[in-house]
């Protein structure tokens, strides 16, 4: 159906549903005429007893549509909500497979469903109060004014994003009003990156998601780290002594116009919301561990070594840092978005290594050994 109508103005396929939409009735009926004739051209029969003309409003695909936006079809829902509590994993799939068709909704879906998540893939049920808090709270968020915009070309765009220890959200809006919402977890690698290199990582993955609706027009990136200003500013370079991710992330992102806006944390709290929980991990990429074979130390002994002097570090790039530990590292406080770590626990500053005080000997013998 997709071939047969496809150079058809203002039509829409659905499966098998045809939807003619106009900004105005003149509009619509052109377009509604043309499909007709168009039809008719390609042998094609419609039953009129299974349309409806000029409706303001319609239900498709689980979506009530009309021309302020989409929203979920609370008819739909109802089995949903007026269930009792699931008893079995299959009572609890049903539940969580319509929550990820509605995810668009509900902001940082993937880190506020994690606790069930990980009882479906453990395929043991336990489903105690904290699932079943989640399972109703997610349910109540779709019961709420939770209407999407519908996407405008002609409108001006505007990206907010955010990061957290442990995941990574961001909204699409115009006009004020969302126009759809995206969450991810943090692999283990990425959540030993630094918070600004998490940040940067937000918005490079944001805008590769939403490529369709930024590509090619002009859009605001809206952040409440201001390192990003700089990071990301599309008339000037960055430092040469920034890491090499971020600068590819940089140049590929140089490929869109955009301007980017610092807010503060309050002002985007639509997107800061971040689960504190812990997420299931990916597997990691091995390769971004490979320059530290060089070094002229075993990197079981770098791992130990770190892990003795600079535990707490490890434990602030990870966890967040606390007001103690801002009193105790005041130094590395102040490089805190310059560090990052590599999951099994080797201290980065930008792309070098930071060599415990117990094997700098041997590393700097090593340097000046000209080996």
């Amino acid at each position: 159906m997709n071939e047969v109508v496809n150079d058809e103005e203002g039509v829409e396929v659905n499966q098998d549903d045809l939807i003619v939409h106009g900004s105005d009735k003149v509009v619509h009926d052109q377009r509604f005429i043309a499909l007709l004739l168009h039809l008719i051209e390609k042998n094609i029969t419609v039953n009129p007893n299974k349309y409806s003309f000029c409706v303001s409003s319609f239900d498709c695909l689980g979506y009530l549509v009309d021309g302020h936006g989409f929203e979920p079809d609370m008819k739909r829902l109802a089995p949903l909500t007026d269930a009792p509590s699931p008893k079995n994993l299959t009572e609890l799939r049903s539940p969580v497979i319509a929550l990820q068709y509605y995810s668009r909704f509900i902001p940082s879906f993937s880190c506020r469903a994690n606790c069930l998540f990980n009882i479906l893939k453990s395929n043991s049920f336990k489903c105690g109060e904290e699932q079943e808090s989640c399972l109703r709270s997610l349910l109540k968020f779709l019961q709420s004014d939770a209407v999407l915009q519908t996407y405008s070309p002609n409108v001006h765009s505007v990206l907010i994003t955010d990061a957290s220890p442990v995941g990574i959200g961001a909204f699409l809006e115009q006009e004020g009003r969302s126009v759809i919402c995206l969450s991810s977890k943090l692999t283990v690698t990425e959540k030993g990156y630094s918070q600004t290199k998490r940040e940067a990582l937000a918005v490079f993955w944001a805008v590769k998601r939403l490529h369709k609706y930024l590509f090619g027009k002009k859009f605001t990136i809206v952040t409440d780290h201001e390192a990003l200003k700089f990071i990301y500013h599309p008339e000037k370079s960055l430092a040469s002594s920034s890491a090499a991710m971020v600068q590819r992330w940089s140049i590929a992102l140089s490929a869109y116009e955009y301007t980017v806006q610092h807010r503060s944390a309050k002002q985007i709290r639509n997107v800061d919301y971040i689960s504190r929980q812990p997420l299931q991990d990916r597997p990691i990429n091995t390769s971004d561990c490979l320059l530290v074979q060089s070094l002229p130390v075993r990197r079981s002994d770098l791992i130990i070594e770190t892990g003795r002097y600079f535990g707490s570090i490890l434990s602030a790039i990870w966890k967040g840092w606390n007001a103690n530990l801002k009193r105790r590292f005041p130094v590395y406080f102040s490089k805190r978005n310059e560090l990052s770590s590599t999951p099994d626990g080797i201290l980065y500053l930008n792309d070098r290594v930071v060599s415990p005080p117990s094997l700098r000997k041997s590393v700097l013998e090593d340097l000046y050994s000209g080996d």
